[in-house]
């Protein structure tokens, strides 16, 4: 254990647990980017992203009535989402049915996409699986993520590892970093390969060139546990800082850590409460403990009995066990007054991030861009 004052953090988590495989797509649903359409999709589109989407209705449905594939592609994620219509997965997929008949990848794994959870068809893994294949044929990137999930979890399909990684090594093929991740994950745990730490450093640092964040945050882990490196804590903390800066909540508490220590990089208070309170904000209880102790000291940010007993209580109301064992100790040494203020601002927080989840919910399907 690693303490400061009297509340303490776990330092053998602040690593994070291993993440298992990541290979789902975060937003569902997808539609094709505009960057060689005609002018008259592209007006279509930059309408719905302004916001317009009546105005973007009215220009993709004669578009989309004309046969462009990609415009019947928009309409369906139009019916999904219930931009300028009424939200209605099945004309969704009836959008989607009449661009994949012409061989639309965009359009066939969005029917894969229905079929596979019940959204205005009947729930089908079968269906899904075939069209998950058909857009996999023509190259579809984010099928060949989603088959290689489907074998690795034995989900509709045999579980069979070395036929997941075969999907996850023809979407790393077409430049996709989290096959490449993948492809990494399978070498480091040895599932449908023999195990190659080494190899799967390569397609780490092959994931992490693209941008994988995960990829970057993982090759963190290996440099500060000298796990098919030699241990570099200095390594370690510029890749957290890679994948930190792309918003990975866990790589964020760890260079957080890593300031606050001065591991692998100089040890400055501020940077220290700057990264906790980033992963803090985005709801890591190892993180609201940290920035806790730190307003409790007073070091990187003002003391602040207050401060520090709401972001104690936030992380004991998430089940951390030591946050918990911090609210006893400081509401032993607080005036009742000082308890309720940082409960409000509790309430508070905890009321601003109901609000932003009821505003953005986080299962509607979204376009890439």
């Amino acid at each position: 254990m690693r303490s400061g004052s009297n509340i303490t953090v776990s330092c053998p988590i602040r690593l994070g647990a291993w993440l298992p495989v990541v290979v789902w797509l975060a937003g569902g649903l997808v539609a094709w980017s505009v960057a060689a359409a005609p002018a008259d999709l592209q007006t279509a589109v930059a309408a719905y992203r302004s916001g317009d989407f009546p105005a973007a209705v009215r220009a993709l449905r004669p578009l989309a009535e004309h046969g462009d594939p990609r415009a019947r592609v928009w309409m369906g994620v139009l019916y999904d989402r219930g931009r300028g219509v009424r939200r209605n997965p099945a004309t969704a997929v009836r959008w989607y049915r009449r661009a994949a008949a012409g061989g639309d990848v965009i359009a066939e794994f969005n029917l894969g996409w229905h079929y596979a959870h019940g959204l205005g068809v009947r729930r089908d893994p079968r269906m899904a699986l075939r069209w998950y294949r058909q857009a996999a044929a023509h190259g579809g990137v984010q099928a060949m993520i989603v088959l290689g999930s489907l074998y690795d979890e034995g989900r509709g399909v045999p579980k069979d590892p070395a036929r997941a990684l075969a999907w996850y090594r023809g979407a790393a093929g077409h430049g996709s970093a989290l096959g490449a991740f993948n492809v990494g994950w399978h070498y480091d745990r040895g599932l449908g390969v023999a195990r190659d730490v080494r190899r799967a450093l390569g397609w780490y640092r092959r994931a992490a060139r693209n941008g994988s964040a995960l990829a970057q945050y993982t090759l963190g882990w290996h440099y500060d546990h000298g796990d098919g490196v030699v241990a570099d804590a200095r390594a370690a903390a510029r890749w957290y800082r890679r994948a930190a800066e792309r918003g990975f909540v866990a790589a964020q508490f760890n260079l957080g850590w890593d300031y606050e220590h001065g591991h692998g990089v100089a040890r400055a208070a501020t940077q220290a409460a700057y990264w906790y309170r980033k992963a803090a904000e985005a709801g890591d209880a190892r993180a609201r403990l940290a920035l806790g102790r730190l307003y409790y000291t007073g070091r990187g940010v003002p003391e602040d009995a207050v401060q520090a007993r709401m972001w104690a209580g936030l992380a004991a109301a998430q089940g951390d066990a030591a946050a918990e064992r911090a609210v006893v100790f400081l509401d032993r040494r607080l005036s009742p007054g000082k308890i309720a203020a940082a409960r409000r601002l509790a309430l508070r927080r905890q009321g601003a991030a109901r609000t932003i989840r009821a505003i953005d919910p986080a299962p509607l399907p979204r376009d890439l861009r």
